[in-house]
């Protein structure tokens, strides 16, 4: 599925982009809020898969383990994690199928769908695991130039109120697009069963993008509402934590 408007795309960002090349060294499993915080700055992951899980008080296990019957094994597994907390053994299972080209007619091109699944278990000894929460998104119909995924380094495991339950934080983006616009950017932070997000726009490079700069959705998330009635370091978390990815480094497409 590239384009024109990739190779166009490649050729400004040579010349408006210095590329970071370091990556971060492994980050320790007893880091606090605020060392969170102040480390979590995006690098420049080319894997697509490359997600990094950290934690303040949980010990976080990326060993492979079964996946369960309901879901399927077809799909691509972008991610798969666990832990203990006071809740019990969990585990985060992230998956992403596409892009399926979509059967339909009278298109003058083919178009394609692509979508993201997430799952946040409680392992059981006997039988299957508690489902959490899921998460479901796509990007569908598409003519152009197609993507859904993790943007990389972004998944956290916190105890940000010291409760003993985990909070999982991670953020995607997904685009269908023709020319040099911002993604949509997806922050999804759970505690247990209850949700919070922020949803908006991407920031492109300066230079970059056919939407005006003075546009307040460049860079911004529709509102705070989901945290409404949370503990106040929750919010705290996902701001600083949207701020430190919402600048769009790579023009991602399938």
């Amino acid at each position: 599925m590239k384009s024109l408007f990739t190779v166009c795309v490649s050729i400004l960002l040579i010349f408006s982009c210095k590329e970071a090349t370091t990556k971060k060294n492994d980050v320790s499993s007893t880091k606090t809020s605020d060392q969170i915080m102040a480390e979590d700055e995006p690098t420049n992951v080319q894997a697509n898969h490359d997600v990094r899980a950290i934690s303040e008080v949980f010990e976080i296990d990326t060993s492979p383990f079964a996946l369960p019957s309901f879901l399927s094994d077809q799909k691509e597994l972008l991610h798969q994690s666990s832990w203990e907390d006071k809740n019990g053994t969990n585990q985060l299972i992230i998956q992403r199928e596409g892009p399926i080209e979509n059967e339909a007619e009278g298109l003058l091109s083919p178009s394609y769908t692509a979508q993201i699944y997430a799952y946040q278990l409680l392992a059981s000894k006997e039988g299957e695991p508690q489902v959490l929460w899921d998460i479901y998104d796509f990007e569908k119909d598409c003519e152009f130039d197609l993507w859904i995924g993790l943007i990389p380094n972004t998944l956290r495991i916190t105890d940000l109120d010291r409760d003993g339950i985990s909070e999982t934080t991670l953020v995607y983006k997904k685009t269908c697009r023709s020319d040099v616009s911002p993604a949509t950017m997806k922050l999804i932070m759970h505690e247990g069963e209850e949700k919070m997000a922020l949803r908006g726009f991407m920031k492109l490079p300066s230079d970059f993008g056919v939407m005006s700069s003075d546009d307040d959705r460049i860079g911004s998330y529709e509102d705070e509402k989901d945290f409404a009635n949370q503990p106040e370091s929750f919010l705290i978390f996902a701001k600083n934590h949207w701020k430190a990815f919402v600048e769009e480094k790579e023009f991602d497409q399938f």
